[in-house]
């Protein structure tokens, strides 16, 4: 086995370019694992973390490339490596892209938007100079530093401009997706959310249940904490309320500070005159007694069908029919499957779904483990060996580091998944595959491969995937299912299906 590292001095490549080029590696044969990132001190202490460094004489203004793997696969690669830079450069060089947002709004004058996705630490001085030229803000970037947030959204708030993010995959302004998005429905509901996976499985529920998403706005994960107080949920529900588009809105977020929560809460009864629908996730029941407008939900299935009711004027009290004949047809569905007694392993790409799926298993598990946990005795790093029963977000930044997310590229997945299926103690592992712009063009194909290989190791083992998605997206929601199901995965249409499935096998 031979490691080396390669030095490419003073030059620049975009992240996306230098994540693309690892990937072709990681895919030659023979190549146990391939990196490469720019050569600061942070990216250098995640390659030693991964094993994958070797030499250290590396500035910020270097590349470096790590590729490990079997002795002459890796010299192969070494002698060709330039050519992979070659083929990046000739690409970039028939496009002509703007380099600043002086030259972007020479050639587009009427932009009214900036979509920032750099390193955390850049952030602050794109965004204030895009605040300065009367610009609204979607910041995709994560890592950055929380007083950089702290100060871009009041200067927006301010001056009456959206600060989207950071850290948020989602969003869909006037039916233009912004990162990760599904192809839905347009229509009048507005959403509000922390990230991404939760608008995503939110807006794809409206869609399937006959309504549509008139804007869609992730306003980061972050918001809600003590520090930033909400500023861009306040301003992002006084905009929604004006928004003639918008008849009823969806508001989603993570647990976060209940202070807050209970000021923002105070906020949509005094301010906001349309119906608003909230997921709080984790906030018990008994929050919500004093306020009257305000119409709760608990999971982000009911979120997105409670939506759809109260903007139709139709009794709520279908939705809780329509959670218990989904819980009835699952239980059903997974009679013919044994029971395993054993433990669940949840791969998740996004931490609203994953915080979401803890919630619904614990009326039913005991001991869940997490590195998205809000209980300290069960908090684990992600990348820590899994205990009884555990739910990861892999889209969580001690995994997206100098690596493509999780949805776009699913090679750290992949290695968990069969890491999980060597210990003979867990009968399920519930997987998400997200569909849409940005996501993986072929994900079942990706998924299934692996299915096969862990079943080689563990052959009691049972998948549960969700597929989070519509049949307008570019993946084409029935084609996946199909390659799925011919896997024999258990397919659903939710993240409420996908636990029920999954504690109704091991328990």
């Amino acid at each position: 086995m031979k490691l080396v590292n390669i030095i490419k001095r003073d030059v620049y490549f975009d992240s996306v370019s230098l994540m693309l080029i690892a990937k072709r590696i990681r895919e030659r044969e023979g190549i146990i694992d391939a990196s490469i990132m720019i050569g600061t001190e942070e990216n250098l202490k995640i390659l030693e973390t991964a094993g994958l460094l070797k030499d250290r004489n590396v500035s910020a203004n270097d590349i470096i490339i790590a590729i490990r793997g079997e002795d002459r696969y890796v010299e192969e690669v070494s002698k060709e490596i330039d050519n992979y830079f070659k083929e990046v450069s000739e690409k970039k060089l028939s496009v002509k892209k703007p380099e600043s947002i002086e030259e972007a709004l020479k050639l587009m004058p009427d932009t009214n938007l900036v979509l920032i996705s750099v390193a955390g630490r850049y952030v602050y001085q794109i965004g204030l100079e895009a605040l300065n030229k009367n610009l609204n803000l979607k910041i995709f970037s994560d890592n950055v530093p929380i007083e950089d947030e702290i100060k871009l959204k009041k200067i927006g708030k301010e001056r009456g401009l959206f600060v989207l993010g950071p850290d948020a995959g989602t969003s869909i302004i006037n039916g233009v997706p912004l990162g990760f998005a599904n192809v839905v429905n347009r229509g009048r509901i507005g959403i509000i959310g922390a990230a991404g996976t939760g608008i995503q499985e939110a807006s794809v529920i409206i869609s399937k249940y006959g309504e549509g998403i008139s804007q869609a706005l992730g306003i980061g994960s972050r918001d809600l904490s003590n520090e930033v107080g909400g500023v861009m949920a306040k301003f992002c529900l006084e905009e929604l309320s004006n928004d003639k588009n918008t008849d009823l809105i969806l508001f989603i977020a993570k647990f976060s500070s209940e202070n807050v929560i209970k000021d923002i809460l105070d906020f949509i009864e005094k301010k906001v005159e349309k119906d608003v629908v909230t997921l709080f996730l984790g906030i018990d029941k008994k929050f919500f007694k004093n306020y009257k407008k305000i119409i709760p939900s608990y999971n982000l299935f009911e979120a997105g069908l409670k939506a759809v009711y109260v903007l139709n004027k139709k009794d709520e009290k279908e939705v809780e029919k329509i959670l218990e004949k989904k819980r009835l047809d699952i239980k059903r569905m997974v009679s013919k499957f044994k029971k395993s007694k054993k433990y669940i392993r949840a791969l998740y790409s996004g931490g609203t779904l994953c915080e979401d799926a803890i919630i619904l298993a614990e009326p039913y598990l005991k001991k869940i483990y997490s590195n998205v946990s809000k209980v300290k005795e069960f908090r684990i790093d992600g990348t820590e060996k899994s205990r009884f029963h555990t739910f990861i977000d892999m889209g969580s930044d001690e995994f997206t580091k100098g690596k493509p997310h999780p949805m776009i590229d699913f090679e750290t997945r992949i290695r968990r998944i069969l890491k999980e299926a060597e210990d003979k103690n867990v009968g399920v592992i519930i997987l998400d595959i997200v569909l849409g712009y940005n996501a993986h063009p072929e994900p079942a194909t990706e998924i299934v491969k692996v299915i096969k290989e862990a079943r080689k190791i563990n052959s009691d083992l049972e998948f549960v995937v969700y597929i989070l998605g519509t049949q307008n997206d570019p993946q084409n929601y029935s084609y996946q299912r199909k390659i799925l199901e011919e896997a024999k995965a258990i397919v659903v249409d939710s993240n409420y299906e996908a636990i029920l499935a999954g504690c109704e096998i091991v328990l």
